[in-house]
């Protein structure tokens, strides 16, 4: 499954923990992750821009091993041997959530010498268009901050 396929099914996602077989770890994207850290194991939450999908993304993620302590305390289905949904019991409130993921920090990436040398004009030029072109008077607190945090990543990894 991508994770463009992934992103739609949060995106609809109002009480499900839905966790997907990557390797030996099972992981949890964007409201999954948001219930799992709420209601059942708060496990280190991650943020990282994707391209594939134009935007952040939080995930967080556990190993195999331990989907056992969640079969033995909530209703699991299994829809394929790389999915399982999870009743928790609980539902999402989509602003409390957007809160949530706005504080979660970026995953720290060593900018590349590449950019820091080549497109460190082109990162401020992005910065200053996008300064101009945000709508602060109808944006919402939450909408300023997520805007505050993505300059900081622009102008610190360069434009993607």
């Amino acid at each position: 499954m991508t994770i463009q396929e992934k992103m739609k099914i949060e995106q609809a996602n109002i009480d499900k923990i839905y966790l997907y077989r990557e390797g030996g770890f099972w992981k949890a994207y964007e409201r999954s992750a948001y219930m799992f850290y709420l209601h059942i194991k708060k496990y280190l939450v991650q943020k990282k821009y994707v391209k594939s999908v134009d935007s952040y993304v939080v995930y967080l993620g556990f190993p195999d091993s331990k989907v056992s302590d969640l079969t033995r305390e909530y209703t699991v289905t299994v829809p394929d041997e790389k999915q399982l949904v999870v009743s928790s019991g609980h539902s999402v409130d989509p602003s409390e959530f957007d809160t949530w993921k706005a504080l979660i920090e970026m995953k720290h990436e060593e900018p590349k010498p590449s950019i820091a040398k080549t497109e460190t004009g082109d990162a401020e030029r992005e910065a200053i268009h996008r300064i101009r072109n945000f709508m602060l008077e109808s944006a919402n607190p939450i909408e300023c901050l997520i805007f505050v945090k993505e300059l900081k990543h622009l102008l610190t990894n360069g434009p993607v």
